[in-house]
Order: C-alpha cells, then sequence, then structure tokens
C-alpha cells in the first residue's frame, strides 16, 4: 500500500486538483436547473449565459479592473523592487517585510481597513476605490515575484554598462529590464488571477461595480449558466497555455535549429543514417551478400526479449541503491571513529572545563562570569554524553569480549575431539568448517556491532558495483550470438541460386551469364540507392548553407557582417505592444460602454429575470446597472458607501431606511402615467389605499400599513406605505418530503393529514412539529436567516417578534434544544437546491422558493400536470396551551432613494415592473406573488394546479417589525446558538 501511494501521490493529487472542475463542465450542459442532479443533455445554460447582461457586464468589470491594476501594480512593484536593491541588507529586509504584510494579513482586515480609509477620505466607492485596493494587495506580490531576479542580476554587468557610458535609464531599460522580464510576466500572471476572481476586498471597496466574483456570491443559488461560464473560462485558459506551449516549442526548435547550423550539426542524425546506410550498401555490393530476418518465430522471440531486458538492465536504479550503501557506509564510519575516540573526547572536554573554572576563580566582571558559567555548563553536558559513550563502549566490549571467550572454549573443545578421539572423514571435514566458521564469528564479534555491518556495507557495495556491468556483459555476448541465428549473411542472388545447382549454373555459360547480369543489377539498384542517399545528404548540405547566410550573413565589403535592419530586430516587440494595447482599449471600451448607465437598481441575489431589466432597457433606450445583495443588512451598509436610485428591502429594513432619511415618497401619479393598467388613488395624507381595478392588492397594503415609522422629521405619514411599492410578498412554509415513507409515517404519528393537493391545513401545524422531526432522526432543514431562526422559538407565543429579553432568552434555549440533533442543519439558499433535489426530510423556506423547487422537481422527472404533489405543505396557525403560533409574512417592497439620480426614471422602473406582462415574466422565473389585484393577474396560473393554492399567502401571518432594541440582541442569539452547532 506504502509502495501504492509513493507511486501513485501525483495522481491523486492530480484527481483532487481535475475532478471538481470535470463535474462543473459535466453539468454546465445539464438540462435541469439543479446543479447536483444531471438529467440530461442541453446547450440551454450557454444561451442563458450570452443572454444574462448583469452577469455580463460583472466579467467586463473583472476583466478591466484585473488588467488596469496588474498594470498598475507592475509599475510600482518593479520600482519598488529597484529602489530596494539600492539599500543596504538590512533596512532592504526590513522593508521587504513590511511590504508582504498584506500577504500574511487576513483578507476581512484588509478589506475593512481599506473601506474606513476611503470613507475617511471621502472617496465615491467606485471604479477608483476598487482599482486602488487590488493594487494594494498585488504589489507585494510583485515584490516578492521580482526581487529574487534582481538579486540574481550580476552587478559587474550593470558596471560594465556604466562604463561603457550608459545612463542610468540606459542600464535598466537596455540591461536589467530584459533580465526581469520572466519574473514580470510571472508576476503578471499572478496579479491578474489575484485580481481576476478576488471577492472579500471587492465586496467592500467596490460601491457600484460588481466583478464576477461578487456576483457569484450575492447571488440566491448558484445558477446553471455558472458552471457554463467556469466551462468556457477553464476552455480559455487551456487554449492559452496550449499555444504558449506551441508557440514556446515553435521558438525551441527554431533556436535549436539556428544553433544546430551555427555548429555544423544541421539534421546531422539523418546525415548520420544516411552514410551508415550508403556504408552498409557499399559492404554489401563488396561482399555480394545481405542479412535477412530468420523466419523462426522462437529465435525471433528470443531476440526480442534478450533486448528488452538489456534495456530494464540499463533502467534499474542501480545509482540509488549504490549511493544508498554508501551514505550507510559514511554514518557507520563516523560511529566507529566517534566510540573509538570517545575517551579522547572526554580527557579534551574535562582539560577545557577546568580552565574555564580556574578563569571562573579570577573573574570579576559578573557579565563575563555568567557567560563562562554558561559554557562550562554546555562542556558539563558533553561530558555526560562523553561518559555515557565510554560506559556503553565498555559494555559493549565486556559483553563481545564474553562471547569470543564462549566462542573459543567452543572451538579448543573442538580442536580437542579431533585430536583426541577418531572420526570419519565426513565428520573431520565438517568439524573443520565449523573451526573456521566459528573463528570468523568469533572475530567479528571482537570487532563490534558497527565494524560487522561495515564491512558487510563495503562488501554489498563492491557486488553491487560489478552486478549491473557483469549481467550487461552476459547479456551482450548472447545477444552476439543470438544475432547470427536470427540474421543470416545471404547471397544477393539467393532465389536464382535457390532454383539452379552450384553444377548446373558452373556447366552452363549460359546460366552462369544469367546469373552475374542478375548480381549486377542488383548491385546497380543498390548503387542506385546510395545515389538518391546522397542527393538527400547534398539537399540538406544545400539547406543548411541557406541558412547559415540566412542565420549569420557574410561580411561586406568592409569586413563588417551586416545585422538584422531595425525592423527585423523589434517587430517582434511591437506585435506584442500593439496586441496588449489593443485588447487593453477593446476591454476598457466594453467596460465603458458597460457602466455608462442611468439608473442604479439594487435587488436580491437572483430575484428577476434578466429578460425584465433587457426589455425596460430597451423601452426607454436606457442603461440599468444591476446590484445584488444577500441581506438587508449589507443593503443598509452599502447605502454608506454608494447611493442606489431603487432598491427592493423587506418589510423592517425599509422602514430603517425610511427613519433614517434614505427614501422619497413614491409619486403614485407619475406611476399610473407610465403604466396605464395602474389606477393607484392617492388621499391627502399621501397613503396608498385600495384602489380597486388595477390597484394594489389591499392584502399587501394592509400589511405594509402596519409598519410603522418613527420619525420627527417625516411629516407625511407615519407608515412605510408612502414609500413602498410592491414587488414580492410571501410567507415562511413547512415543507415534508412525502416521498420517504418515514415522514409519512411521521406525519400519521402527528395526526397530520395533507390533502389531495399537498396541503396541510394551518391549524393542524406548530413549530413544535421541528422538535419532534429532530427527536425522530428525520433531516430536518432550517432557514439560517437570524430573524426567521428565532421565529421558531418566538413564534410559539403568537408573535413573530419579541417583546421582552425574557423571551428572547426562552427561544435561544428551547432553539439550541433543537440545534443539538445532529439531523438539524441550518441552510441559506442552499435549501432550494436540497427542495430541488428531494434531498430533505423536512424544511423550512419561503413560500416562493418551496413553489419554484417543487416546479423544478417535477420539471426534471418529466411528470404530468396531473401528477400528484411530491411534498407536502404548509404554513403555521395551530393553538398550542391557548397561543395560536404564527409564521412570518414578509413583503419585499421597490422604494427610491431619496437622492436618486433621476426619480422620473426611477418611478418608471416601478411602474415598468408593476406591468402584467413583466409580473407574468416574474413569477415564472421565481414563483412569488406579486402584490397586484387585477382581473387579469387573477389568471396567472402555474402549470400544476396544486401549486396555484400552495400560491396563496398565510392568513394568519406577521411581518418582522423594525426594533432597534431587539434586532441587535436576535443576532447576538443567533450567533451563540450556531455557535452552540
Amino acid at each position: 500500500m506504502k509502495r501504492f501511494f509513493q507511486s501513485s501521490y501525483l495522481v491523486i493529487i492530480l484527481l483532487l486538483m481535475y475532478i471538481p472542475i470535470f463535474v462543473m463542465m459535466l453539468f454546465s450542459f445539464n438540462s435541469s436547473s439543479n446543479i447536483t442532479d444531471f438529467t440530461g443533455w442541453s446547450f440551454e445554460w450557454y444561451g442563458e449565459l450570452l443572454n444574462n447582461s448583469p452577469f455580463l457586464k460583472s466579467i467586463t468589470t473583472s476583466l478591466f479592473v484585473a488588467i488596469t491594476s496588474t498594470i498598475i501594480s507592475i509599475v510600482i512593484g518593479v520600482m519598488a523592487v529597484v529602489g530596494l536593491s539600492r539599500l543596504s541588507v538590512k533596512r532592504q529586509s526590513r522593508w521587504v517585510s513590511i511590504a508582504n504584510i498584506p500577504l500574511i494579513n487576513a483578507d476581512i482586515i484588509t478589506a475593512v481597513s481599506l473601506m474606513v480609509v476611503f470613507l475617511i477620505l471621502g472617496f465615491n466607492f467606485g471604479i477608483f476605490t476598487l482599482i486602488a485596493a487590488h493594487v494594494s494587495f498585488n504589489v507585494p506580490y510583485v515584490i516578492i515575484t521580482v526581487m529574487p531576479f534582481l538579486k540574481r542580476v550580476d552587478k559587474n554587468i550593470i558596471s560594465a554598462s556604466e562604463d561603457l557610458g550608459s545612463s542610468p535609464f540606459q542600464t535598466f531599460f537596455k540591461v536589467v529590464l530584459p533580465i526581469l522580464i520572466p519574473s514580470i510576466i510571472t508576476a503578471s500572471a499572478i496579479c491578474f488571477s489575484m485580481s481576476f476572481d478576488d471577492f472579500i476586498i471587492s465586496y467592500f471597496t467596490g460601491g457600484d461595480q460588481t466583478n464576477v466574483s461578487t456576483f457569484i456570491y450575492t447571488a440566491k443559488k448558484i445558477q446553471p449558466y455558472i458552471n457554463a461560464f467556469g466551462t468556457l473560462l477553464v476552455i480559455t485558459i487551456f487554449m492559452a497555455i496550449l499555444g504558449y506551449n506551441i508557440v514556446k516549442g515553435i521558438s525551441y526548435s527554431a533556436e535549436k535549429k539556428r544553433n544546430a547550423v551555427k555548429k555544423g550539426e544541421y539534421k546531422i542524425k539523418k546525415i548520420n543514417g544516411y552514410e551508415n546506410k550508403i556504408e552498409l550498401n557499399n559492404q554489401i555490393i563488396e561482399s555480394e551478400t545481405r542479412k535477412v530476418k530468420t523466419k523462426n518465430i522462437i529465435n525471433l522471440i528470443k531476440y526480442r526479449f534478450l533486448l528488452l531486458r538489456i534495456r530494464i538492465v540499463k533502467n534499474k536504479n542501480y545509482y540509488a541503491r549504490v549511493s544508498k550503501l554508501e551514505w550507510k557506509i559514511e554514518v557507520l564510519n563516523k560511529k566507529i571513529t566517534r566510540e573509538a575516540n570517545a575517551q579522547i573526547s572526554h580527557d579534551s572536554l574535562v582539560y577545557k572545563v577546568n580552565n574555564l573554572k580556574s578563569k571562573l576563580e579570577n573573574e570579576l566582571n559578573k557579565n563575563k562570569s555568567e557567560k563562562i558559567e554558561a559554557q562550562i555548563l554546555k562542556l558539563e553536558k558533553r561530558i555526560e554524553k562523553a561518559l555515557d559513550l565510554i560506559e556503553k563502549v565498555k559494555h559493549e566490549t565486556s559483553v563481545n569480549a564474553e562471547k569470543a571467550r564462549e566462542i573459543q572454549e567452543w572451538i579448543e573443545e573442538l580442536k580437542t575431539d579431533l585430536v583426541n578421539k577418531e572420526h570419519g572423514e565426513v565428520y573431520i571435514k565438517k568439524s573443520k568448517q565449523k573451526i573456521i566458521n566459528l573463528t570468523i564469528k568469533r572475530q567479528e564479534i571482537l570487532d563490534g556491532k558497527s565494524k560487522r555491518k561495515l564491512n558487510g556495507s563495503l562488501i554489498k557495495l563492491n557486488q553491487l558495483k560489478h552486478t549491473q556491468d557483469e549481467e550487461l556483459v552476459i547479456l551482450f555476448i548472447n545477444l552476439e550470438d543470438l544475432k547470427k541465428r536470427v540474421f543470416k549473411e545471404v547471397p544477393l542472388v539467393l532465389h536464382f541460386d535457390s532454383a539452379h545447382s552450384w553444377d548446373e549454373v558452373s556447366n552452363s555459360s549460359e546460366l552462369t551469364n544469367k546469373r552475374v547480369e542478375l548480381l549486377e543489377a542488383i548491385k546497380q539498384s543498390i548503387r542506385m540507392e546510395n545515389e538518391e542517399l546522397n542527393l538527400k545528404i547534398d539537399f540538406i548540405k544545400n539547406e543548411e548553407t541557406i541558412l547559415k547566410n540566412k542565420y549569420f550573413p557574410s561580411n561586406d565589403e568592409s569586413g563588417y557582417s551586416k545585422g538584422k535592419s531595425y525592423i527585423q530586430r523589434t517587430w517582434k516587440t511591437f506585435a506584442t505592444i500593439f496586441i496588449l494595447i489593443t485588447s487593453f482599449g477593446l476591454i476598457t471600451t466594453a467596460y465603458v460602454m458597460n457602466n455608462i448607465y442611468d439608473i442604479v437598481i439594487g435587488n436580491w441575489g437572483s430575484y428577476i429575470d434578466p429578460i425584465v431589466i433587457k426589455k425596460f432597457e430597451d423601452k426607454y433606450d436606457v442603461k440599468v446597472n444591476y446590484q445584488q445583495y444577500d441581506s438587508n443588512e449589507i443593503l443598509y451598509n452599502k447605502n454608506i458607501t454608494f447611493r442606489y436610485d431603487v432598491m427592493v428591502p423587506s418589510d423592517y429594513m425599509a422602514v430603517k431606511l425610511a427613519q433614517d432619511n434614505y427614501l422619497m415618497p413614491i409619486d403614485w401619479e407619475l406611476v399610473n402615467k407610465y403604466n396605464e393598467n395602474i389606477d393607484v388613488k392617492v388621499n391627502e395624507n399621501g397613503i396608498v389605499p385600495d384602489g380597486g381595478n388595477g390597484a394594489i392588492d389591499k392584502a399587501w397594503f394592509d400589511q405594509v400599513q402596519e409598519s410603522e415609522i418613527i420619525n420627527e422629521d417625516i411629516d407625511i405619514n407615519s407608515t412605510l406605505a408612502a414609500y413602498a411599492a410592491p414587488f414580492f410578498w410571501g410567507d415562511v412554509r413547512i415543507a415534508f418530503n412525502t416521498q420517504n415513507k418515514s415522514v409519512n409515517n411521521f406525519l400519521a404519528e402527528q395526526k397530520i393529514t395533507p390533502d389531495e393537493k399537498g396541503s396541510i391545513d394551518s391549524k393542524e401545524l406548530s413549530w413544535n412539529i421541528l422538535w419532534d422531526a429532530a427527536e425522530a432522526g428525520l433531516n430536518v432543514a432550517l432557514n439560517e436567516d437570524p430573524k426567521n431562526f428565532l421565529m421558531y422559538g418566538l413564534g410559539k407565543n403568537g408573535s413573530v417578534n419579541p417583546s421582552s429579553d425574557e423571551q428572547i432568552e426562552t427561544a435561544t434555549k428551547d432553539l439550541k434544544k433543537l440545534i443539538k440533533y445532529k439531523s438539524v442543519g441550518l441552510y441559506t439558499d442552499q435549501l432550494i437546491e436540497k427542495v430541488q433535489t428531494g434531498n430533505f426530510d423536512v424544511a423550512v423556506l419561503y413560500s416562493g422558493d418551496l413553489v419554484s423547487s417543487t416546479y423544478t422537481w417535477m420539471a426534471d422527472r418529466d411528470l404530468g400536470v396531473d401528477t400528484p404533489p411530491p411534498f407536502a405543505q404548509g404554513y403555521v396557525g395551530k393553538e398550542v396551551d391557548g397561543i395560536t403560533q404564527v409564521t412570518n409574512q414578509w413583503t419585499d417592497s421597490m422604494v427610491i432613494s431619496n437622492n436618486a439620480r433621476n426619480t422620473e426614471l426611477a418611478h418608471k422602473w416601478v411602474a415598468f415592473i408593476l406591468e402584467e406582462e413583466i409580473q407574468k415574466l416574474q413569477l415564472d422565473y421565481s414563483g412569488y406573488r406579486v402584490g397586484l389585484e387585477t382581473e387579469n393577474s387573477k389568471e396567472l396560473k402555474f402549470e400544476y394546479p396544486f401549486l396555484d393554492e400552495w400560491f396563496e399567502i398565510a392568513k394568519e401571518g406577521e411581518a418582522f417589525k423594525y426594533n432597534e432594541k431587539y434586532d441587535d440582541k436576535i443576532v447576538e442569539a443567533f450567533n451563540e446558538i450556531r455557535a452552540s452547532k
């Protein structure tokens, strides 16, 4: 097993590296939107990638930032290296250590510190801060990559350049820089890759700039088109590496050819081969015989086997075994010498200690006395080791002497026995041999164990050194012998001689002449073959002459050789510069074109169909900068570093934004103007009530109306209704995987019976079922959002919002008991993936996620519309101990920033999203309910009828309220519970 791992180590490592990449490439062709369950082959996600404009913009941003930051980092880094090289070694080491701090510092610390610095300096977060941040962590990579190369530059070369009159500028660009080019290329590759896939620092300093990593992280879940992007990226990198190696190979071949021409060895192997063939042909002509291979299969097999055997013997790793034995002999010699000189070493150390003690008695300086005492202490430790070694040697010597004495007595007994008694010839012979063996053994014992091993190793080494040569000599002798049987010399006119006997030919002048003619014809054909070979040799030599004139032109009349023209010398450099500048120009142009935008939209990741954005851009001939975030808190913090135009926060965060004066009231008359199907009525207080046909869903409005805003500066209204327009809304559900028999048994034990559409009456469901399911060993998947997680405990008291510290403490203790079960897991948007694949027993997730995931589960299996639901679901509303438990009913609303770039365009966006066609696209894309209540909106149906019922909102739901006092405590409690897991 050990040998297997030693021989397969590299293969195992490569498999660990590349298997995930191959899996990603495989799933890029998956026909399902599920990224963990392969259902069929399709190119759908490559088309989705090309049509996803926000993601394509993030790729452009990543490329532009990576290239720009790499160029700036290379310039700064190389300048820093040149400057550091002129310092003393000590000062240089200190500055390099300081420069390397970003490399060992945690990325999160670097990101936060840069964000704070930019805030203090008053910078607007965007492309400038993003590039500056990337340069800050790229420069150290340039320094540590280029510095070793510069240290290897011979200073004599620089001195010679200066002596020949070069300025420092010329010396750097014509002498130093060409030497540093390989390290600069390496540093550029490192900087580009580090910048292209950076996430943490970009996340904190990017502002309105979203690179690829940030886009992927803030997406609601890993979308399949990301696999397609990864596959294209891997293919691009592979083709770049392949192309580089091809160019490198061609360049190497050209240089090899040039050197061969210079040395006069151009195609020397071919020439030698042709000349050997000519010589062989001449020998055939002279001897009138040729060698032919025997048809004896046994001899041919023996010959091939013998050649293989010779190759194996030549490739045997004798040198490693010889080196190992030589190292062992060296160690044994040192050990024998150390044991032999143990007493001398001891006496020398004792002498040194006595001298130091005498010196110590006369020393008055305290510091020097302490140093002498330390030296004495070290020497005394060495004396102890020497004494131990002396005792060990004495003990071993005495033991060996005793053993030798016993063997000597045995030898004397054998000799006495042979003298005093008469024995047979065989016995006498065996006894004498035994005496010889015992004498040898006695001497080995007296020499000691180390010397015995040394002698054995020397014998093995001597044998090993001669083994390969002897074996090869024998094999080559056998090969030569076998060659005589395999290759036989036969006359050139073998067929003629076989057809006629020698007597017939000698007695017939006609046959003799015919034989001579045939022999001459064969010789002539061989001579013609030689002429062809000579022509080939001449052709190669002519080719060599042409190349020599090309590579090494002859001297002109003045005696100076003609060098290459300026164009010949510089065309490659200028071509490379042109390609680089053109590429950078194209990337810059693409970046600029994609970042000339009219409106910035901030939304949850993957909560909007990219087609919707494209339709809005086409309708109003504008550009949209679509930004994603993954939590309400991140959205709030991003408002500090840059500004959105339209945002989609959840209910409690929208209240906080309005209370902190980040929002402006929505002008519904302007929205009505740009959406003819909307007829929202606004009263004198600015509140948006139910306006009837074409109005906002009254249930949504009633919920938003309950969200109070407490701020004396706001006099327009005290509720969120004045600031919010509906985007999505829903509730938090419990789903049961009824495909699993254990889940059905559990529901039966709980006396819970789903109807034919998979719905469970809310009066049958309470949050207690999570604890019961965990105790039953079911796989329970919970939403990791702090507010939702605490809701499982708080909702038992009839409200999802805490009213006292005691309620939070009680819920915390309760949830710690739940989380301790091994079958209970916390998940973010991975919950969607688990439901899509059916990899759960009980799950708590948002209603829209449940609807879309169930739809995907059905579609991946090509199930018909009449298929019964695969899962059971319901929201909590059961009365327990006189308290009706509740679930979270949430709203994600569109709000407009109070410093929006274009207020009218922001209202156009709100009106556009509320169009029925767009609402249909959003429903199909996300599975979430929208806040419109129109005749047509009621006709928005799912392909599977049971999903229409699942689409309804919880009647007993309650929204999370913004409460600064308890919100922080909820987060602290959640962290405490998660840490206990």
